[in-house]
């Protein structure tokens, strides 16, 4: 099968996007049974006044823990969990190595260019010219993501050698003018909340993540449909800088 290009993969990214918006809007509806049951409504009402996100959880007595939020956003207090799925952790370098759970390649065997590693990415990840991240982060707190991308910037070489991480995953508002793009984004957000005490990321809580875990630089591609392609850099001849490409692929 011809890999698309141009128009056709335009077309096919906007189709991913809308059948992902039908597939979590669940969560839109489940947002509106448990604001009902918590009386928010009524607590609004009664307050008078626009509540912060803050104010509401005093109001409804729910631990500060468990209450997401930035000035971005605005997210309810994170329920009971909905219904759950498989986690796999997939690291990829140069050489295709992969480290997922052990459970996961149980019985599995490698090939003259791909091996299977068991291991903890929170312990130590394999060394690698390049380290991929597909749905990795948003899984995870901002705590736990600086450590994974700790372990990941031990693990290459610096940028003058090649070394590099690429992530795939969500910006949320990449597409301003894409209502229905930022809504998905959105629902993805919640469903992260409530799954795993994860989070999609505006670039800013992105740029945080690299800044503390030690980056120095990075690029972004947003034409990947809802997700978008960072590239990170351990060092560069300049300060921490972020370069935006308004192409498929970093260079």
């Amino acid at each position: 099968m011809a890999i698309p290009t141009g128009e056709q993969s335009v077309e096919l990214l906007q189709a991913q996007a809308k059948f992902w918006n039908h597939k979590i809007n669940v969560i839109y509806i489940a947002s509106f049974k448990c604001v009902t049951e918590l009386g928010i409504p009524d607590i609004i009402h009664k307050h008078g006044k626009p509540m912060t996100l803050q104010q509401l959880a005093d109001a409804l007595s729910i631990s500060k823990a468990k209450v997401h939020g930035s000035s971005s956003r605005k997210k309810f207090p994170r329920m009971t969990q909905i219904w759950g799925i498989g986690l796999h952790q997939l690291l990829v370098s140069s050489s295709k190595t992969r480290q997922p759970i052990e459970h996961v390649i149980e019985g599995l065997e490698g090939s003259k260019n791909l091996t299977y590693i068991k291991g903890n990415m929170f312990e130590s990840i394999p060394q690698a010219d390049a380290i991929m991240l597909k749905w990795i982060l948003h899984d995870w707190s901002d705590e736990k993501c600086v450590k994974i991308l700790k372990k990941c910037k031990e693990a290459i070489p610096s940028k003058e050698n090649g070394g590099k991480v690429i992530i795939i995953d969500m910006i949320i508002r990449n597409n301003k003018e894409d209502h229905q793009h930022t809504e998905t984004q959105l629902f993805s957000d919640l469903l992260m909340m409530v799954l795993f005490n994860g989070k999609e990321r505006s670039e800013k809580e992105w740029e945080k993540l690299f800044f503390d875990a030690g980056y120095r630089g990075y690029k972004i591609a947003y034409e990947l449909g809802l997700r978008s392609l960072v590239k990170l850099y351990t060092t560069t001849k300049v300060g921490f800088y972020c370069m935006k490409r308004a192409f498929m692929a970093c260079r």
